[in-house]
């Protein structure tokens, strides 16, 4: 279960140490510049599924869907995104964790993950920086 602590979120997993069910908790953390490059680099990968999820879905204008998605339509697409992508999801997964991607792989099932992504997300406030991106991109547009 995620707890929310402002720039931070705790996160526990359940991991499997032999015969033995260990409880291991994670603070996500909001990434420095450094490490939000690469973040959103690996995210940006998985993204890149995207179309092919959208056109399984049925949706007709794929460039206006992304365009009008909140942060929740974006969440909801993640589960058949990481069916695309899951060696993408284990890179996303190992860089918030700082763990490496054979321990995520062996580790880490869906529905952490799920809850990993989101709570990275939430502190790099994610949605704010959409809006804004967005906002500067019209503000471009206006200017040519």
């Amino acid at each position: 279960m995620a707890k929310s602590i402002g720039r931070i979120k705790k996160v526990s997993v359940a991991i499997i140490e032999g015969d033995e069910v260990v409880e291991k908790k994670y603070i996500i953390k909001k990434a420095g510049l450094g490490k939000y490059k690469e973040l959103t680099g690996a995210i940006g990968e998985l993204i890149g599924f995207m179309p092919q999820v959208l056109a399984q879905r049925g949706v007709e204008d794929p460039h206006q869907y992304i365009e009008d998605m909140t942060i929740m339509d974006m969440l909801d697409l993640f589960p058949e995104l990481f069916g695309y992508g899951v060696e993408q999801l284990t890179e996303v997964v190992a860089i918030i964790l700082h763990e490496d991607e054979d321990f995520v792989e062996e580790n880490i099932g869906l529905d952490e993950a799920v809850e990993i992504v989101e709570a990275a997300l939430e502190v790099n406030n994610l949605k704010g920086l959409v809006a804004k991106v967005k906002n500067l991109m019209g503000e471009v547009e206006a200017l040519s």
